[in-house]
């Protein structure tokens, strides 16, 4: 059996950014005058959403005026999927919002007290979310890649002759052939990055024929996770260029260049 590396299939998948939760949208709130302890007065509002990594930044504000001395104010808002509860910041004056309430998961809460727990409003959302591992769709070809170095002349009055050690490797860069698809979220991410500038590097991971692994993403890492049945290579890349022809009644053709920052890990494993 011939143990040459072979092409008949191959993958190419990305790890996409660290998102994060978006901040909660509040709707009106209402109030009713009796039922609670909440004195008269204006109150102010902003929503935010919890998960196990963090909070987000307040949502949009809303206010209300109560009577009496035993109102309650019922604050609404939509439920961020992803989180696993949020926080109502409420005060009497925009903006200053300095105690908040606990709810799970839902879209609305009733105040029936102003003794909140003593906080403000985050200016950073820290609500993480883990790393998006995505497959980029219709690749056709992944052009030659690898590493070459430079000569670094070594020469001396003691040589024989010329004399060289080679330098860091250079892995270059992976061109990259793809047939676009209308609406793929890992078409969408090349072209962002492309146009996006400054430092757009990811990690990077190009299967082999010969199994059926995928990667994943390491728990607790920016990385991927070993595959032992495939042939397997991984690099850091950023997105140099995405350019495609605009033509009559075909298919639109991308070629996206990555150029690879480090080195390659290499595993022949199929």
């Amino acid at each position: 059996m011939s143990n040459e590396v072979k092409t008949q299939g191959f993958e190419l998948y990305v790890i996409d950014d660290v998102s994060v939760l978006p901040a909660p949208v509040q709707t009106a709130a209402a109030m009713a005058g009796t039922g609670g302890t909440v004195a008269a007065g204006t109150y102010y509002a902003k929503i935010t959403a919890v998960n196990a990594q963090g909070e987000t930044i307040g949502s949009n504000e809303q206010s209300i005026t109560t009577t009496g001395s035993t109102s309650t104010i019922t604050w609404n808002w939509g439920v961020v999927a992803g989180a696993t509860s949020h926080r109502i910041y409420v005060g009497t004056a925009a903006g200053a919002e300095s105690s908040y309430f606990t709810v799970a998961a839902v879209g609305t809460y009733t105040q029936t007290t102003t003794a909140g727990t003593a906080g403000t409003v985050p200016t950073t959302n820290t609500a993480t979310l883990s790393p998006a591992l995505r497959k980029i769709a219709n690749v056709t070809d992944i052009g030659e890649f690898g590493a070459q170095s430079n000569d670094i002349d070594t020469t001396n009055l003691d040589s024989t002759g010329k004399e060289y050690i080679q330098g860091l490797p250079d892995f270059g860069n992976a061109q990259i052939k793809v047939n676009l698809k209308k609406g793929d979220i890992g078409h969408k991410l090349l072209s962002k990055l492309a146009s996006a500038g400054g430092d757009t590097r990811k990690k990077w991971a190009i299967l082999g024929s010969g199994g059926v692994s995928v990667p994943a993403v390491s728990a607790g890492a920016y990385d991927f996770s070993a595959v032992t049945d495939r042939d397997y290579w991984s690099f850091t890349a950023g997105v140099k260029s995405f350019r495609f022809p605009v033509s009559l009644d075909q298919i639109v053709k991308a070629t996206v260049d990555l150029k690879i920052s480090g080195s390659v890990t290499t595993s022949l494993n199929a």
